[in-house]
């Protein structure tokens, strides 16, 4: 435009206001979609990263109901489904303990033999991390004879075993085991049958039978995020 023609009124052809509008609609769809995409992810996620679901097991080693159950339903749960689950084991069971010296002596439902399966369990919670510990324990409880299984069962899981063995024939070990008995003392409610599972910190009738019937049926059914190839279909739903 030649100078000192500027005060000239300028006509804008109709296509041209028809293009700004669609840019500013598109722009506006743009602006809303990034507006919902924050929640629409943190939904996402919240289906995704659920919490895995806590199993808590209370055994005696020597114990049939508790061999069968870790055998027959923990052991292939923990193989299918490590990613949700999150298991706890304690070894103590329907045993008492007396104080003698700086240690305990202990009476145990199966005999000796399970006393000292049980403080070796209790030993290896307190000298491997919490995964080995599980697959050590799982492992102990798979064999022929528990109380016997440890030095196998460390190799297994590539520990060393010595700390474990000298801790289970010591006051150390009997002081664990006591631990052991005093944290099964707090349930509510308190163990009438071993195993005693718990699961997410709630103990249900239901859940301590489903837990003996079909624990991967259990987990699967309880976790809250997107199921695991391993679970059973009707899980999926």
């Amino acid at each position: 435009m030649p100078e000192g023609n500027s005060s000239l009124p300028v006509r804008v052809p109709l296509s041209i206001h028809v293009t700004m509008a669609r840019i500013g609609h598109i722009l506006l769809v743009f602006l809303s979609t990034l507006a919902l995409a924050p929640a629409a992810t943190l939904e996402y996620q919240n289906v995704i990263e659920a919490d895995p679901v806590r199993v808590m097991v209370y055994l005696e080693t020597l114990c049939p109901d508790s061999i069968n159950f870790v055998v027959n339903q923990l052991v292939p749960a923990q193989d299918s489904l490590t990613d949700i689950m999150a298991v706890n084991i304690t070894a103590y069971g329907f045993a008492s303990d007396q104080p003698s010296g700086d240690g305990y002596v202990f009476e145990c439902q199966h005999g000796p033999g399970e006393c000292k399966g049980n403080m070796i369990v209790a030993c290896a919670k307190k000298y491997l991390d919490h995964e080995t510990y599980v697959d050590f324990t799982l492992c102990l409880m798979s064999g022929f004879y528990p109380p016997i299984e440890g030095e196998k069962c460390a190799e297994r899981v590539e520990a060393e075993w010595q700390p474990i063995d000298n801790c289970s024939q010591s006051v150390e070990g009997e002081q664990l085991l006591h631990e052991a008995g005093l944290e099964q003392g707090l349930l509510d409610p308190r163990p009438d049958w071993m195993p005693w599972i718990i699961l997410n910190d709630v103990f249900t009738q239901e859940n301590q039978h489903d837990a003996q019937e079909d624990l991967i049926e259990l987990v699967c059914r309880s976790y809250q995020g997107e199921k695991p190839e391993a679970c059973p279909a009707e899980t999926k739903l």
